[in-house]
């Protein structure tokens, strides 16, 4: 990986903050993450997205190996540095490795230790990329690897310029609307199926009294030995 060459453009070769000519206003600077963004002013970009080495995973030609508390050590200083030139979020894909039949949660840890730095470090809950893992990828005794963390550190408050309805439309129903939830009391609202009480189905119709909120299948399982394991229930709630 290249050194930053005093912060040029690589597309145009002009240098940034006001210098570059790329006629879509679009600069790309490429370099460590570290050096580029010392030379940024703060507040600077929009949004920080990033893939950095997971642990000892690869070594990506710069020996980016580091065990699990190293690598929280290093993505904090890595996200303080970024959430300095951003004004909204600071995204990072990142998932742990397993050594030894033992997984590493530093992508869990990095979520942690920032909550607990308190003030303008705050996060929005993570979402999932989704993908295809490789076989075996969660070893010979557990599910592979098929999702990662998409991390999302943040300053308190909105995101200045977030609005999710801008490609569509308002979202049908408010917070506890028409679908399906639980109260603190664990109690179900607007359970689809489930007895007469004046609550209304899926369909939007009164629920019927008649009709059982939960089934039940017996279902034959030959992972499970023992006379009085021969048969398991699964319970299924069409509400969940």
């Amino acid at each position: 990986m290249r050194k930053p060459q005093n912060a040029v453009c690589e597309r145009c070769k002009n240098g940034f903050r006001g210098k570059c000519s790329c006629p879509d206003g679009c600069t790309l600077l490429l370099g460590d993450c570290l050096d580029v963004m010392k030379r940024l002013p703060p507040e600077s970009v929009d949004l920080v997205f990033g893939s950095p080495p997971y642990c000892d995973a690869r070594t990506y030609g710069i020996d980016a190996q580091r065990g699990c508390i190293e690598w929280v050590e290093w993505m904090l200083g890595v996200s303080e540095a970024a959430q300095r030139v951003c004004r909204g979020p600071v995204l990072w894909v990142a998932a742990g490795v397993t050594r030894g039949r033992c997984y590493w949660p530093a992508v869990e840890g990095l979520m942690w230790e920032w909550y607990k730095r308190g003030g303008e470090h705050q996060l929005y809950r993570p979402c999932a990329w989704v993908k295809n893992g490789i076989p075996g990828s969660g070893g010979d005794d557990w599910f592979r690897a098929d999702w990662e963390y998409v991390v999302c550190l943040k300053r308190t408050g909105r995101l200045p310029w977030s609005d999710n309805t801008a490609m569509g439309h308002p979202p049908r129903w408010a917070p506890g609307g028409e679908m399906s939830y639980r109260l603190r009391s664990g109690a179900r609202v607007n359970q689809w199926g489930g007895h007469g009480n004046g609550i209304r189905g899926r369909d939007g119709k009164p629920q019927d009294g008649n009709r059982p909120s939960h089934a039940w299948f017996r279902v034959s399982n030959d992972l499970l030995n023992g006379s009085h394991a021969r048969q398991i229930c699964v319970k299924a709630n069409p509400g969940n």
